[in-house]
């Protein structure tokens, strides 16, 4: 029943509760519920904040190890694998496996390379193959020495993703590159440089550049290139002009020394097939 206001004067308030809590005949009695105090609620510990490393690295993911050819006709294996960002020995929390091969932005800092254990058994070189000077055989297969190499001993890496702001695509006889600054400060000398092989006889390079640029924060550069360049060499027949072709064969992004804000450094060596960008091109048939 409801409570109402006292009809009396001389109502006392003990009078009135005892009438707030009666019931009436044949109604089920009210019981209070079990005491329901404030809800106890233990703080959370506080998480841990992951904090990027002060420098940036755009590079493309690579391996170094020990060469070991036992046997001078079997195939090669290889020995203490380290990871790579282009040339320089990588190590860090982040996984590089599943970014082999591919362009990367890195964070972390430059400093002095860790201990490594030592090797159970001595690496013993492959007999040597003809090859070109700057070719290098390393366990994901040939690559060429292109770039210049960061002057960093060991890069310590907090984290590393895929370098999407990179892009080339085909359309028809020509490439598109473009790339597009993700970092929150002006990157200055961004060049885009296409490297061509040869494509018959004594296998040759040559390259073709874009203009160096300053890129604002979000700014592109993009440049067209062709699938084919011949190769201006006085030597080469000019009878036989298939024989100075050359086709596109891997793009590398140059940026001068950098700067950013709260002495924010600024590495780079970035050398990507672009086969391991879906362009998968052959010469055409002479």
């Amino acid at each position: 029943m409801r409570c109402r206001p006292p009809l009396l004067p001389s109502l006392t308030l003990s009078s009135l509760l005892i009438a707030c809590t009666s019931t009436e005949p044949g109604a089920p009695e009210r019981t209070e519920a079990p005491g329901l105090g404030p809800v106890s609620v233990e703080a959370e510990p506080n998480p841990v904040e992951h904090r990027d490393g002060p420098e940036y690295f755009f590079a493309v993911v690579g391996q170094t190890g020990y060469e070991r050819c036992p046997d001078a006709h079997g195939s090669p294996t290889w020995l203490d694998l380290q990871t790579t960002l282009g040339w320089v020995p990588t190590s860090g929390t982040p996984n590089f496996e599943p970014l082999m091969e591919q362009p990367v932005l890195a964070r972390g800092q430059a400093g002095s390379a860790p201990e490594r254990p030592a090797l159970d058994v001595k690496g013993e070189p492959c007999p040597v193959r003809q090859m070109r000077s700057d070719w290098v055989n390393t366990p994901r297969g040939i690559r060429s020495y292109r770039t210049d190499v960061p002057d960093i001993e060991h890069f310590h890496a907090t984290s590393v993703r895929r370098l999407d702001e990179l892009t080339v695509t085909r359309e028809d006889d020509e490439i598109v590159v473009s790339f597009t600054n993700p970092l929150p400060f002006a990157l200055t000398e961004v060049q885009l440089e296409l490297y061509y092989e040869g494509c018959y006889g004594k296998p040759g390079s040559t390259s073709r550049a874009s203009a160096v640029v300053t890129l604002a924060p979000s700014q592109t550069l993009s440049w067209r290139f062709w699938l084919i360049a011949e190769h201006e060499d006085a030597a080469t027949p000019k009878a036989e002009p298939s024989r100075r072709q050359h086709a596109a064969s891997a793009i590398v992004l140059s940026l001068g020394e950098q700067a950013g804000p709260d002495g924010a450094t600024v590495h780079a060596d970035l050398d990507v097939a672009l086969r391991d960008l879906g362009i998968d091109f052959e010469c055409p048939s002479s």
